[in-house]
């Protein structure tokens, strides 16, 4: 058996491959699709990421669900939780977070009853999203598909697909593409196929153009498949099971 082919009942994290182990998560699951590449990476509570994306040294990703083919740099914080600045205090004690007092002395009585509805939203990245160097997603925050966040920059509201963010806070720089080639690619979905070259003859990934024009006739000649990634769960960094596939998109 090849170290990326782990029996499906698989039980432990050593039963994974290097790669897809995360560097640490705490409490929570973590849905993946194989092959992705999550040892830099550390994750908390739920999470789940698609085939091909991976995070680089001190990515930290909370209650996310992140695309395919995404490439997040180094030290990108996604969705981390927040704290109210128009409540009596900014301290998690006031919506009931145990955090680093749990069992402390004298925490718990002062422990709030109400909920920061905020902390309870998930962070939504697209597929094919490239976010650069430092840069830090605001909780509930959606980076639509195709979108490029810029080193250091911080996105407090939704990006639109195949944006080029940068700032702080961070705006539209520019588009990729013009808004008929951008409706194209979003139509087309690529991420969804199996980009099988022998089925691609004279595909040019650097030529935008060319490469829509050839996917989308292999697309209506039916000469690409749907692309079925086997699924992982993990649970509490430490139990690991096979997932069924979800059918393919109709």
């Amino acid at each position: 058996m090849s170290a990326d082919a782990p029996p499906p009942d698989a039980l432990s994290l050593h039963d994974l491959p290097e790669r897809e182990r995360p560097f640490w998560m705490g409490k929570g699951k973590l849905i993946f699709e194989r092959p992705a590449s999550l040892r830099n990476t550390i994750f908390r509570g739920s999470n789940r990421i698609g085939a091909f994306s991976y995070g680089n040294a001190e990515t930290l990703i909370y209650s996310a669900d992140i695309g395919r083919f995404c490439s997040l740099a180094h030290r990108v914080t996604i969705g981390p939780p927040e704290h109210p600045t128009d409540w009596m205090s900014t301290h998690g004690f006031a919506f009931g977070d145990l955090g680093v007092f749990r069992n402390a002395p004298g925490y718990e009585k002062i422990l709030g009853e109400e909920r920061f509805e905020t902390n309870h939203q998930r962070t939504r990245i697209g597929h094919d999203v490239w976010i650069g160097h430092g840069a830090y997603i605001r909780r509930g925050v959606t980076i639509g598909d195709g979108a490029v966040v810029a080193a250091g920059a911080v996105v407090v509201a939704d990006a639109p697909p195949y944006a080029v963010l940068g700032g702080t806070p961070a705006k539209v720089i520019r588009m990729r593409f013009d808004e008929e080639t951008v409706a194209r690619f979003l139509k087309l979905q690529w991420w969804l196929y199996d980009l099988d070259r022998r089925a691609l003859p004279g595909l040019r990934y650097s030529e935008p153009l060319q490469a829509l024009d050839i996917l989308e006739q292999a697309v209506a000649e039916n000469r690409l498949k749907p692309a079925r990634f086997p699924r992982f769960e993990i649970a509490n960094n430490e139990t690991v099971r096979a997932l069924a596939s979800p059918p393919p998109p109709a």
